[in-house]
C-alpha cells in the first residue's frame, strides 16, 4: 500500500532535544461531532491518494483514512483527520 520512496508528506521520526534523541510519537485523530478520537498512534508515513488517506505507523500497522487533514501539529505530534 505505502511504499517509501513515493511518501510526499511526512516522514519523521527522531528529533534532536536538548541533546538528546527523543522519539516523536504523532498520533493521528479524526474529528467526530467537534471531539477527537485516535485513529492511529505512533504514525511515521502518509500519502493522501485519491480523497483517501494512506498511513503507516513505526510497527508497520497500516491504516486508510476516507477524507482530508484537517490540521497538522508537528510542535504537539498531532494530525487531525475530518471526514
Amino acid at each position: 500500500m505505502i511504499e517509501d520512496r513515493n511518501v510526499t508528506l511526512i516522514r519523521t521520526i527522531h528529533l534532536q532535544y536538548k541533546g538528546d534523541k527523543t522519539m516523536c510519537e504523532t498520533n493521528a485523530y479524526i474529528e467526530v461531532d467537534g471531539k477527537e478520537e485516535l485513529f492511529l498512534e505512533n504514525v511515521d508515513i502518509m500519502k493522501p491518494e485519491d480523497g483517501k488517506i494512506h498511513m503507516r505507523n513505526l510497527f508497520g500497522e497500516q491504516k486508510i483514512f476516507e477524507g482530508s487533514i484537517k490540521e497538522i501539529s508537528l510542535n504537539k505530534h498531532r494530525i487531525v483527520l475530518k471526514k
